[in-house]
């Protein structure tokens, strides 16, 4: 509760021409804030030792008993001050107003996974959490007052121009002040600060209770290393087109995550596909989940995740039994008498669909991840809070915050605005923000590097980012110059970001790892890399007001999830058709459940998600060779047979080299009546022309009576 940044704010004086700015003194509440947070911080890491929990209820109590929280615009008038939002017109009025501005933050959503929880709670937590909580209240309580009193940096709006105001922090000779570094030290550190002796007391207690076992290991058992490269996932990966799909990845040196049901199976069934993945120096990691049961879908299991291939299928048998290979299976439905086996076609093929999607979206949408954005038509700030970092912890007297300013933006919108007093006193020279570290950190690895939009000043500053843990630990950076006046996209891709600690080249160092970002954070300092001088330093005053900061990505748009769909799905209900003329699954749709209607719904829980889509729909599945010659189609209409491995290809192909949101079915234009033996000699396909040639828009399905190719057709 002492550590936590407050909510994005800004405080409003109203100050008559030619009066100072006024100053308080806050002695008293300052012994009185610390005498409380020394009591609440040694209650709150019994607490948090004991009783975990307790600290996330007593933060949101004190989130909802700050009566500042939201901005507001004070005009003084004798011992009142009435207050009015804080808006772009006020912010035009000809009269001096200060706002004192305080680093924003934003809620946390946390989420656990821990071993189910026993009803009752020990008498002892119940008292430490009495004991605990008025202490750590009136604590925090005290250091949200203290705060909104402490004089220091303030902006000065009159206008649509914006000034520091006159504070003591523009005296003649500034003074370095504890406060100031105390405030920006527990920033960063302050939850590390209580977490660390709460552990320390955890181990004291004695061993911890087994939780779950890791959601995600490698196929030995293994666990996953941290920071291991981006994977793609497949589901469905013990299928006859799933396990081929991971086969044929793994010979490509992808990474693989197989999201399997039976364990032993898997492990059974894929021990081919873990040799071809130790032969070409890459992993296959294993994840125990049934797509059918929502929770089951941990979010570890999609962590790392860049793209995806959907192989889930319900299960068809025949009624007469199969062999444990499943011979009759895979001869094809047309030569046995078949039936549902397990969960209904409703089940896998719709709620599956659903439960998957919802699980990849967060992953896998189309917009790229946003480090800072303000919601259109708002003040809120989305993203990670910021806080200032400057000088002061080396001794010197800069000063710097970052917080949202309606009108401050393009249009008149709301942007950050990272502001700040430089100053080269007792060898300082910098400013920066900082967000508070990601947990856990960002994988923005399928991105090719950062881009901005701000209002430059004509200084050249630059974007520091860490990819582990810890205050004062090395990270990457790169400069990048504004133009002063001027709005600009600036892109800093990952492969320019230099190693260095300290403003010192770290020779050596390896790549930047996007995977890991653990924090971003932009600085205005007197030295470049390796001590040399930045040429457009300047001290003073700055304004830098930025819109966004999000990752970005330069390669073409591609599929994100490829799923194997069927050929037939839209034909059981098309007028005109003779379904004693279709394929078996056509004519039997209804005896198996709907099969082929909740294939299609399944569909369309893709084509609405917003993921970037290709729906491959192969006709009659066989288990002859790979390198048939192909033939395909969009409409829905084509009849034939195609091999497993000729499925998988397209699939994988599909990822890298495949057209975004297309839906397309596919055949070999060898007769069923033909046995394939396979290509006389090695097959090589022009993929970019395979995919280039479909259209988006096109399912074969009908609408109100009228089949939807012919309609576009018209």
């Amino acid at each position: 509760i002492f550590f936590r940044p407050m909510p994005a704010s800004y405080h409003a004086i109203y100050v008559p021409e030619g009066v100072d700015s006024p100053q308080r003194r806050s002695s008293p509440l300052v012994a009185l804030a610390a005498i409380a947070c020394v009591t609440g911080f040694c209650a709150g890491v019994l607490v948090e030792a004991v009783a975990p929990q307790a600290t996330a209820a007593l933060w949101a109590a004190s989130a909802a008993a700050q009566p500042l929280a939201r901005p507001t615009l004070g005009a003084h008038t004798g011992a009142q001050i009435h207050s009015q939002p804080l808006t772009a017109a006020t912010l035009g009025l000809p009269q001096n107003v200060l706002y004192s501005a305080e680093p924003g933050a934003q809620q946390e959503a946390a989420s656990e996974n821990a071993a189910p929880k026993k009803s009752g709670r020990p008498p002892l937590k119940v008292f430490l959490r009495l004991l605990a909580a008025p202490f750590m209240l009136i604590g925090g309580l005290f250091l949200v007052l203290l705060r909104r009193l402490r004089p220091g940096l303030k902006l000065q709006y009159s206008g649509e121009t914006m000034a520091m105001a006159a504070s003591e922090a523009d005296s003649e000779k500034p003074k370095w002040k504890l406060g100031q570094f105390t405030e920006q030290f527990l920033f960063f550190n302050g939850q590390a600060l209580l977490k660390a002796p709460a552990a320390a007391l955890g181990r004291l207690a004695g061993p911890k209770k087994a939780g779950f076992a890791a959601a995600v290991t490698l196929f030995d058992g293994s666990p996953v290393p941290k920071g291991a490269p981006p994977v793609v996932l497949v589901t469905g990966a013990t299928g006859g087109v799933g396990k081929r799909c991971v086969e044929q990845l793994l010979a490509k040196g992808q990474r693989v995550r197989a999201l399997v049901r039976d364990l032993p199976k898997a492990q059974e069934l894929l021990a081919p596909a873990a040799a071809i993945a130790a032969a070409n120096n890459t992993a296959l990691e294993l994840a125990v989940a049934d797509v059918t049961q929502e929770r089951t879908l941990l979010p570890e299991m999609f962590e790392g995740v860049t793209s995806a291939i959907s192989c889930v299928a319900v299960s068809v048998a025949p009624k007469e039994g199969d062999t444990k290979d499943r011979k009759k299976y895979y001869q094809g439905i047309k030569f046995y008498d078949p039936e549902i086996v397990g969960d209904t076609p409703e089940t896998v093929e719709y709620v599956g669909m659903q439960n998957l999607i919802n699980a990849l979206k967060p992953t896998l949408g189309t917009e790229a991840p946003a480090l800072f954005a303000v919601r259109p038509g708002t003040e809120e700030a989305v993203g990670n809070p910021w806080g200032p970092l400057d000088d002061v912890v080396m001794g010197g007297v800069s000063e710097s915050g970052f917080t949202v300013v309606p009108g401050a933006g393009e249009a008149g919108e709301a942007a950050g605005v990272f502001y700040g007093v430089v100053r080269t006193e007792n060898n300082g020279g910098f400013v920066s923000v900082r967000t508070r570290d990601y947990e856990p950190g960002l994988d923005l690895s399928r991105y090719d590097g950062l881009e901005l939009r701000v209002k430059g000043d004509g200084r050249r500053y630059k974007m520091q980012v860490r990819c582990e843990k810890g205050w004062d630990v090395g990270g990457y950076s790169i400069g990048f110059d504004t133009v002063e006046d001027e709005w600009q996209t600036i892109r800093l891709p990952w492969k320019d970001f230099v190693a260095n600690r300290r403003a010192q080249v770290v020779e050596g160092a390896p790549p930047i790892n996007s995977a890991n970002i653990i924090s971003v954070q932009i600085l205005h300092s007197k030295f470049e890399f390796g001590r040399e001088l930045n040429p457009r330093f300047r001290k003073g005053q700055l304004q830098l007001p930025v819109t966004r900061i999000a990752a970005y990505s330069e390669a073409p748009a591609t599929p994100k999830i490829v799923h194997c769909g069927s050929a037939g799905a839209t034909r059981w209900n098309r007028p005109g058709i003779d379904v004693e003329q279709e394929p078996p699954a056509v004519k039997m749709n209804e005896m198996l459940g709907g099969i082929l209607t909740y294939k299609l719904e399944g569909e369309d829980v893709i084509r609405a998600s917003g993921v970037p889509y290709a729906i491959v729909r192969p006709c009659a599945l066989t288990e002859e060779p790979g390198g048939m010659p192909l033939e395909t189609d969009q409409g829905d209409v084509i009849k034939g047979k195609i091999s497993r491995d000729d499925v998988a290809a397209i699939m994988v192909e599909a990822l890298e080299k495949g057209k975004p949101n297309v839906t397309f079915e596919v055949k070999s234009t060898i007769p069923f009546s033909q046995p394939w033996e396979g290509p006389e000699e090695e097959v090589t396909r022009d993929w970019p022309a395979f995919f280039g040639a479909f259209q988006e828009g096109i399912t074969g399905k009908t609408v109100d009576g009228v089949y939807e190719k012919e309609a576009i057709t018209a």
